[in-house]
């Protein structure tokens, strides 16, 4: 994936865990991306700890939705949590059921810093300035 070039090592002790819709079914706007919080079953995690989102590729989810793989950051807890932007690109409201799984996370040591990368580009756009990079 794209994001992946971002990484200097992925840790092998540290895994992959589900990212799943929270305790609430989620109204997505059509036209609109929405933040939609899910719930992430890992350890503890040392707080701020980096993490790579990729969405599920044969997913379960609706026509017209559409998933970025994304850097994000786990909030600490005993049942972390995740931010994940979804967008809705279909002229209708879709309900997100809860507990629907999204896609993994996977814990990174480390990220290059690209200063390059507008955190409002689209993720085609920031794919396009990763490819390029040397």
């Amino acid at each position: 994936g794209a994001v992946v070039n971002l990484i200097q090592s992925r840790s092998q002790d540290t895994g992959t865990s589900a990212v799943k819709v929270g305790k609430r079914d989620v109204m997505l706007p059509k036209g609109e991306a929405t933040k939609v919080k899910c719930q992430v079953h890992f350890g503890p995690v040392p707080e701020g700890m980096p993490m790579i989102f990729e969405p599920n590729g044969d997913s379960e989810l609706t026509e017209g939705l559409e998933l970025g793989e994304e850097l994000t950051k786990i909030t600490p807890g005993t049942s972390s949590h995740v931010t994940i932007l979804v967008r809705n690109n279909t002229e209708r409201n879709i309900l997100l059921k809860r507990r629907t799984e999204l896609g993994q996370v996977h814990m990174v040591k480390s990220v290059l810093p690209i200063q390059t990368i507008q955190s409002n580009s689209t993720p085609k756009e920031r794919r396009n300035l990763i490819q390029q990079l040397p």
